[in-house]
């Protein structure tokens, strides 16, 4: 299995980028997460390109990000926003590049968790969250690895790193 790059995946607010920093410093590797680089790239907010620019120009932004990771020298570990996966060939691609893991939990609690930041975008009501978290489940459960984060983001780098080890091995 090839190896190379780490790519997390799941819903906003789930905490892929806190838990991908610590993962990439167990495994001495370079973390990046796609939507701060969009918005290091872009110098506007995922939010702010939203609303101004639409979903279809984000998700065309968060293609460009896929397609320029084979460039990389270095093995990553990459928090990937909550709707890449959906994009098409974005697991394929992803697949061909390395291990994926779901970082997975109640939708509920997670939208609970976002509403304090109005920085996330495609939210209005729980609801619409819930359905949202339902119709990504058919990429997300297409990782090679599957994790709930109920336990602390340290916990859960942990036990990421020993299963990616056992995964590799």
């Amino acid at each position: 299995m090839k190896h190379e790059q780490v790519f997390l995946i799941g819903m906003m607010g789930i905490g892929k980028t806190t838990v991908g920093q610590l993962l990439a410093q167990k495994m001495n590797r370079l973390f990046i997460d796609s939507d701060i680089y969009i918005e290091e790239t872009t110098g506007m907010s995922v939010s702010q390109i939203f609303s101004s620019l639409g979903e279809a120009y984000f998700r065309n932004l968060e293609n460009i990000f896929l397609n320029s990771l084979p460039h990389y020298q270095h093995k990553l570990v990459i928090a990937c926003g909550g709707g890449l996966p959906t994009l098409p060939n974005a697991l394929e691609r992803m697949k061909k590049n390395g291990t994926l893991i779901f970082l997975d939990g109640d939708p509920r609690v997670l939208f609970s968790r976002i509403q304090q930041n109005g920085e996330r975008p495609l939210l209005s009501n729980e609801e619409a969250f819930v359905t949202l978290y339902k119709e990504r489940l058919i990429f997300y459960h297409q990782a090679d690895i599957r994790i709930d984060i109920s336990h602390t983001p340290e916990e859960t780098a942990t036990a990421l790193y020993l299963r990616l080890q056992e995964l590799w091995s």
